[in-house]
């Protein structure tokens, strides 16, 4: 089996259309989507809001980005920050070869509720990558 595709945000795991579970990238995911009218989750994650409707059609995709820009948040530079910085620090880890700090960095992603599903995926991403090309 291939390694998964480093940028998929989508956390289902069990879905067999999921590039954990097979060595054929996006491919099977984006086909199920095409057949099905929906759109794929990683397109819903990269949006920084609470999805308001319960499907992955176009229209619920759609509402998703329509709330977004009627509610963007104030806040919205300081989030970008606080993703450079851990971005900084995974680098710093890296360099230093420190793996324990990566760990770390991953694990309080993991538990940070105030981050967006795709920022937090973004640095567990990030700092599984980093782990293991500190491995190789």
């Amino acid at each position: 089996m291939a390694k998964p595709v480093s940028f998929c945000t989508c956390t289902d795991t069990k879905c067999p259309y999921n590039p954990v579970n097979h060595d054929q990238g996006c491919t099977p995911c984006i086909a199920k989507n095409l057949r099905e009218s929906e759109i794929p989750t990683c397109f819903f994650n990269k949006i920084d809001h609470p999805k308001p409707t319960g499907g992955w059609h176009y229209e619920d995709f759609a509402a998703l980005v329509q709330a977004a820009k009627r509610e963007a948040p104030d806040d919205a530079p300081k989030k970008l920050e606080v993703i450079i910085n851990e971005a900084d620090s995974i680098d710093k880890c890296f360099v230093n070869g420190d793996k324990d700090g990566i760990t770390a960095i991953m694990k309080k992603a993991e538990g940070n509720a105030e981050l967006s599903n795709f920022s937090r995926l973004w640095i567990i991403n990030e700092c599984r990558s980093a782990l293991e090309e500190l491995e190789e």
